[in-house]
C-alpha cells in the first residue's frame, strides 16, 4: 500500500505542478483550484495507473517499457501500410477472392495493458477487427481475409506485443 501511496502523490504532485506552469498564477484561487482539479483528477485515475497480470500483481503504468513501445510502432506502422495494400486488392479484385474467417487465438500476453495494446494493434490495422478478449486472454478476431486471421494466429503480432512490454517468456 505505501508504494501505491508514494505513486498517487507523485501523480498528485505532477499534475498540480502542471497546473501552476501552464496556469502562471501563483495566487490563492489559482492555487485551490489546482489542488482541487490535481486532486479530483488523481481521485478519478487512481484505478488506471495500475494494470493487473495474469499472477495477479499489479503494476504501475510508469513502469511500462516506453522506449520498447515506441520501437514497436514504426513496425505496427509498416504493417497498418502493408494491410491497406492487401485491403485494396481483395476490395478492387473480384467478390470471389473475399474469404472473411473469425479466428481464435491466445497470445503469449500476462497483462491486461499489454492485451489491450494488442486488441488495438490489430484493430487498426485494415481488415482485422478484435471483436472480445476474454479475461482468460484468448482473443475473437474477425479478418476480412483468412490468410490475415492465419497470420494473427500465428501470433507475429502478438509476439512483438510481447517483446515491446517484456513478456517474451508469456505463456
Amino acid at each position: 500500500m505505501q508504494g501505491r501511496t508514494l505513486h498517487i502523490l507523485l501523480v498528485w504532485l505532477l499534475l498540480f505542478g502542471f497546473w501552476v506552469v501552464l496556469s502562471g498564477k501563483l495566487d490563492a484561487v489559482h492555487l485551490g483550484m489546482g489542488v482541487f482539479s490535481a486532486t479530483l483528477v488523481t481521485w478519478l485515475s487512481a484505478g488506471v495507473l495500475y494494470t493487473r497480470r495474469d499472477d495477479g500483481a499489479r503494476t504501475w503504468l510508469a513502469f511500462i517499457p516506453w522506449g520498447r513501445l515506441l520501437a514497436y510502432l514504426p513496425w505496427l506502422a509498416w504493417e497498418i501500410v502493408k494491410s491497406n495494400i492487401q485491403v485494396l486488392k481483395l476490395v478492387l479484385g473480384p467478390i470471389s477472392r473475399l474469404d472473411p474467417a473469425v479466428v481464435t487465438f491466445r497470445p503469449p500476453l500476462r497483462s491486461e495493458v499489454s492485451r489491450v495494446f494488442l486488441a488495438n494493434s490489430i484493430t487498426l490495422t485494415p481488415g482485422t477487427v478484435t471483436l472480445d478478449v476474454s479475461l482468460e486472454g484468448e482473443f475473437l478476431v474477425h479478418a476480412l481475409d483468412r490468410a490475415a486471421g492465419e497470420d494473427l494466429v500465428a501470433g507475429g503480432m502478438g509476439r512483438k506485443v510481447a517483446w515491446a512490454f517484456r513478456e517474451e517468456g508469456a505463456a
